[in-house]
């Protein structure tokens, strides 16, 4: 549900109208008590209560008409609140295409470092072979702005967009997966962060380069590939590994170790690739001219050219939420009585 908001933590001033609420209940009956003894006392004085503009009513009646006048007030005045402050939280939902300049390219490496990046069926292992991999794609991206997202169980921004491309060069000759603590894998986790680390102001086009194994589920990676197409991130995901796979120890620290076979999830890969933005594909890590799609990708994604896209924007619904606030707020100066006539 928090994603539906910008701002959920705003979502807290909800609560204000309930001491409100205590308090105006508590005066509301203090006031029907002092009206009934009013009453009482006129009545035995052989008199009646007369109520402004509306002649001489039945004392139940009357006080039934304040009390469902006040009820609805009351009502009405909290909705507005909430609507007021669902407006000010931000609530966004559904997809609207909106056309934007993009000018250069910045690009994103997304490093997987988990254990099964360990396996030797690439040599010397996985994650080597990664590591050289994007030191050639990071070569040839002169004048680019590149980051690196390390995931694992979890996800970091190592590196943030920078044209000082050495920096990046001696985190490629250090990958390990004892950067990262978190056991497992999480690829598409490594998606979202890797995503939101590109400045949204910026104008430049965007390339999230995916480096892994592929470990994980399609469905996971699918809804990845989503959030990368909401904002306008291409996404060139390159397999590192074999479907014939390796064996590895996937308890290094137990006493017994327990050997299971790593083989490349192409699948899990392929399904964030084709659910990306279009331009978006997947290739393996050893198929010939692998590398050189890369460098097009980026290159046709803005590297030397501006363009027009069409991006996904999440609509915005404040002005929804402010309308239905002032309409609660109408209703209940009405209820009240404020604008009836006496």
């Amino acid at each position: 549900m928090m994603n539906l908001f910008t701002n959920p933590e705003m979502l807290f001033l909800a609560a204000v109208p309930f001491p409100a609420w205590i308090v105006s209940i508590s005066r509301w009956k203090r006031f029907r008590s002092a009206l009934r003894i009013l009453e009482n006392s006129r009545l035995s004085a052989g008199g009646s209560l007369v109520y402004s503009g509306r002649g001489s009513e039945e004392p139940e009646s009357s006080e039934k008409s304040a009390s469902r006048r006040f009820f609805i007030r009351s009502i009405m005045y909290s909705l507005a609140w909430f609507f007021l402050v669902a407006a000010a939280a931000g609530p966004r939902w559904g997809v609207s295409m909106v056309a934007t300049r993009q000018e250069g390219s910045s690009v994103i490496f997304l490093m997987d470092i988990s254990r099964s990046m360990t396996a030797s069926d690439l040599s010397p292992d996985r994650l080597a072979y990664a590591s050289r991999y994007a030191s050639l794609l990071l070569q040839q991206m002169e004048g680019v702005s590149c980051g690196v997202v390390l995931s694992r169980g979890e996800s970091v921004l190592a590196v943030p967009l920078t044209e000082d491309h050495q920096s990046i060069s001696i985190l490629f000759d250090s990958l390990s997966p004892v950067l990262l603590s978190a056991p497992g894998s999480s690829i598409a986790q490594g998606v979202k962060v890797a995503v939101d680390s590109f400045p949204s102001a910026s104008s430049s086009s965007r390339t999230l380069i995916v480096l892994s194994d592929g470990d994980g589920t399609e469905s996971e990676a699918a809804a990845a590939g989503a959030y990368a197409r909401s904002a306008g991130v291409v996404l060139a995901v390159i397999g590192i590994g074999t479907e014939e796979g390796a064996y590895i120890n996937v308890l290094p620290s137990a006493e017994e170790p327990r050997f299971e076979n790593m083989t490349l999830g192409s699948g899990v890969l392929r399904s964030l690739a084709d659910s990306g933005t279009p331009g978006s594909f997947y290739a393996a890590a050893t198929d010939a001219g692998s590398a050189w799609r890369v460098l097009e990708c980026v290159s046709s994604s803005g590297m030397t050219a501006s363009r027009l896209v069409q991006t996904e924007k999440t609509v915005n619904r404040s002005g929804f939420f402010i309308l239905l606030s002032l309409v609660s707020f109408m209703l209940a100066l009405i209820a009240g009585g404020r604008w009836c006539k006496k």
